[in-house]
């Protein structure tokens, strides 16, 4: 096949995460002729850096945590230890196993619907890949994910800054962890760092964790929240390197300075759009550059373009990108 011809197909999907295997896997079922188009196709975010590592670190947190109330059942236990290294290899060990099953997933695509290139726009409905191949197809599946946000002010740290794409590769735990951001990435791996012993604070400047709109609610996940963790909310925290790792400097509603090992930066997951030309699909865009979509449909506007997963930035969960791309 030569580099310059023409690909067709029913449906091409852009990206190979989950919300993009479930749509190509959906269309095929039912009959379409599909195109997979990935540059690296190593998996989904939930088996290498989302889910399943979080839920890992978590089930051992849960493990230790059981041990400080076992005394309410009337279990009393000895002194305890929390072995850094064995938790975190134990973590990658099944993370990577799990991951494992998702890419024997993919290798049993057809290799006529798996291709690995970049894809971008040329204009309305136009695909072309940077082998110098182009595609045309009925629907175009947009579904090219997410990636951790790292403000500037981080950058200086190195690899003292940390995100969910690379706190999981940690060879032992921190003593002192700083967290940015109170989303649910950054209060739950706040709290499981918390109760596996590590000193943690977390910063957000928002005053509500989560984006909770009930105030009772939120006032009980607060009282949980601080049982475990130095919170601080409302607050612009900043930080710099020090002989210690970070020193983070913080002031609003409340205002001091501490050092920590590292900071784990949860400050949001933007969708990945670079790389598209997506000004160039004839698209109407909202304020961030994400494809203005109908959420029941996923369809953009009255185009054959539809957008499914964390790529549409409005419900970036699992079971909603599954749902989105299928």
């Amino acid at each position: 096949m030569s580099k310059q011809d023409t690909l067709r197909c029913d449906v091409v999907v852009i990206g190979a995460g989950t919300a993009g295997l479930a749509a190509e896997r959906a269309a095929r079922a039912n009959g379409a002729s599909t195109m997979l188009i990935d540059p690296d196709f190593n998996g989904t975010t939930c088996a290498n850096v989302g889910c399943m590592p979080s839920k890992l670190l978590i089930a051992a947190a849960k493990a230790r945590h059981a041990v400080d109330r076992a005394e309410v059942f009337g279990v009393n236990v000895g002194e305890v230890s929390v072995d850094g290294a064995a938790v975190m290899k134990r973590v990658r060990k099944e993370r990577d196993r799990f991951a494992a099953f998702t890419q024997k997933s993919i290798d049993k695509i057809p290799d006529s619907v798996r291709i690995a290139a970049r894809a971008k726009f040329t204009g309305p409905g136009k695909i072309q890949l940077d082998d110098g191949r182009s595609i045309e197809a009925r629907a175009i599946v947009i579904a090219t994910g997410s990636r951790p946000a790292l403000p500037e002010a981080f950058a200086p740290l190195g690899k003292r800054a940390l995100t969910n794409e690379s706190v999981f590769e940690l060879k032992t735990l921190p003593k002192r962890l700083a967290v940015i951001g109170s989303g649910a990435i950054g209060i739950e791996m706040a709290q499981a760092f918390a109760r596996l012993r590590v000193d943690v604070a977390l910063f957000d400047t928002s005053e509500t964790m989560a984006k909770l709109r009930c105030p009772r609610v939120h006032k009980a996940l607060k009282a949980i929240i601080e049982r475990d963790i130095d919170l601080h909310l409302g607050v612009d925290a900043k930080p710099e390197p020090c002989d210690q790792g970070v020193r983070m400097r913080w002031s609003g509603n409340s205002k001091g300075e501490a050092p920590f090992d590292c900071v784990l930066v949860a400050a949001g997951r933007p969708p990945v759009l670079d790389g598209l030309d997506i000004d160039k699909a004839g698209l109407e865009l909202d304020d961030k550059g994400v494809p203005c979509h109908d959420r029941a449909t996923m369809r953009c506007g009255d185009s054959n373009v539809f957008l499914a997963g964390d790529v549409a930035a409005d419900l970036p969960l699992l079971h909603e990108a599954s749902h989105d791309g299928a």
